[in-house]
């Protein structure tokens, strides 16, 4: 009986230890993953399934009024869009979004001429690693191939020891992490402050956008933005567009204003963006480009925008308004054309 109790006891010691050891690691990760909400909503499974979604860098963060876009459509929209985003990391993203279950009628994937630059944005892997064991790398988005019985054993040990690591012991943040998806599934608008802290700004948050209120920064003058297009995101962007077709989801490839835009790019480099990603819609039926770059002088009214390159409150909005007709048309599967350029 005293050894039984012996065995016992050590047995729990062992295990009290091996739990505090995998707690640590939980919260280490969680505490270094720093990832934001948006990206939790992309592996719910199919829960939360918005028929309008926005993949782009801060353009399209900054550019959009969702709740705009939800009254003038009728249909709820999410704005996934991330400061500083690559090609890449929106393909992961829209990717990763599909294979969670998630079936949108509509995906707004931003399109503006630098994207065909391999060196514009960043693939900022951090923020999926309380989700997926292995970020890939840029060069492996385009193969097809399932994952492997490893690889499928590394994400579940993952998944497992930074959501479900002493149980007990997480439950305040598991509870924090619960509210916080609810709060954004429940599509509610509110304010915050944002900016630096020496000047701070308010800020209008609602389902992924992330608006500036109002008035214009320091930075209102363009500069040239000469852009390469390199075969591995042209070839990017035709994988995009051949997701649009096997998923059942229509394609907006979109470039919003900048603020006197013209003066941003060589001539020539334009012509031969705008003929690509027009080519792309017309080559694809599920797929439509469209450059709303000058729609209603929008680029030409300061008190738009924030700075040169994104919009504040008001010309979020006002884009909303401009882009919400088609893509309600979109999304009742209205034939449109294939590029627009207004």
């Amino acid at each position: 009986m005293r050894e039984a109790i012996t065995r016992f006891i050590v047995f729990a010691a062992l295990l009290v230890v091996l739990d505090r050891l995998i707690y640590a690691g939980a919260v280490f990760l969680r505490d270094h993953s720093g990832h934001p909400v948006e990206i939790d909503l992309i592996y719910d499974e199919g829960g939360w399934n918005p028929p309008v979604v926005f993949f782009g860098d801060s353009r399209t963060r900054r550019n959009f009024d969702m709740h705009e876009v939800e009254i003038l459509t009728g249909l709820a929209a999410y704005d996934f869009g991330r400061d500083g985003a690559s090609v890449e990391q929106n393909l992961f993203m829209l990717e990763e979004y599909l294979r969670h279950n998630h079936h949108p009628s509509v995906v707004v994937f931003e399109a503006d001429p630098p994207m065909l630059d391999a060196r514009y944005g960043r693939f900022l892997k951090e923020d999926f690693r309380d989700h997926v064991a292995v970020v890939p790398d840029p060069s492996e988005l385009l193969r097809q191939s399932r994952p492997t019985l490893q690889e499928r054993a590394s994400a579940f040990a993952v998944t497992w020891l930074v959501k479900s690591a002493s149980l007990p012991n997480r439950l305040p943040d598991l509870w924090h992490r619960w509210r916080t998806q609810r709060a954004a599934e429940t599509s509610e608008v509110y304010f915050h402050q944002c900016g630096l802290p020496e000047k701070p700004l308010l800020c209008r948050y609602y389902n992924g956008a992330d608006n500036f209120v109002i008035g214009n920064g320091e930075t209102m003058t363009g500069h040239p933005l000469p852009f390469n297009m390199d075969p591995e995101r042209i070839a990017l962007f035709e994988h995009i567009a051949s997701l649009a077709e096997q998923d059942g989801f229509q394609l907006m490839l979109l470039e919003t204003p900048r603020l006197q835009g013209d003066q941003a790019y060589p001539a020539e480099q334009k012509q031969r963006a705008d003929a690509f990603y027009c080519g792309l819609a017309q080559a694809h039926r599920s797929v439509m480009y469209a450059r709303m770059t000058h729609i209603n002088g929008i680029d030409r009214e300061p008190a738009l925008y924030w700075d040169w390159e994104h919009f504040n409150g008001i010309g979020a909005t006002k884009m909303s308004q401009l882009i919400s007709p088609l893509i309600a048309a979109l999304a009742s599967r209205q034939r449109l054309a294939a590029c627009s350029f207004q």
